[in-house]
């Protein structure tokens, strides 16, 4: 289950959106995503590893580079991100483009977690 307060955190960095708007036509590879959108190359290997892990960035293909080198090409997978925060529930809705990955919903509850803090913090 998608947790959203996790995913909001992923949408909310510069450099993930930034790698999601240029993988979203186009398979890019991570050196090409580090150049373009002046994003340190290690910086961009994590957020890569990150979005990669949540389904939100897929491998499109690995392609041979005229140093004879195998790289790797990046696309996005996202298609459509809804947020709705509501008396105090935030609801997160994610669409990806590869219709076999499965539409991903989570809910996150601020009062469940506000009690779960205040009894955790009172004292006797």
């Amino acid at each position: 289950m998608l947790d959203p307060l996790q995913m909001t955190k992923i949408l909310s960095d510069e450099y993930n959106v930034k790698i999601l708007a240029a993988t979203l036509k186009a398979a890019h590879s991570a050196d090409y995503l580090s150049r373009k959108l002046d994003i340190p190359i290690a910086a961009c290997y994590r957020r890569i590893h990150l979005l990669s892990s949540a389904g939100l960035l897929k491998v499109e293909r690995k392609v041979l580079n005229p140093r004879g080198k195998w790289v790797t090409l990046f696309r996005s997978n996202l298609s459509r991100v809804n947020l709705a925060y509501e008396k105090g529930k935030l609801r997160v809705y994610v669409e990806k483009c590869d219709p076999e990955d499965p539409v991903d919903e989570g809910l996150w509850d601020i009062n469940t977690v506000y009690q779960k803090t205040t009894t955790q913090t009172e004292f006797p």
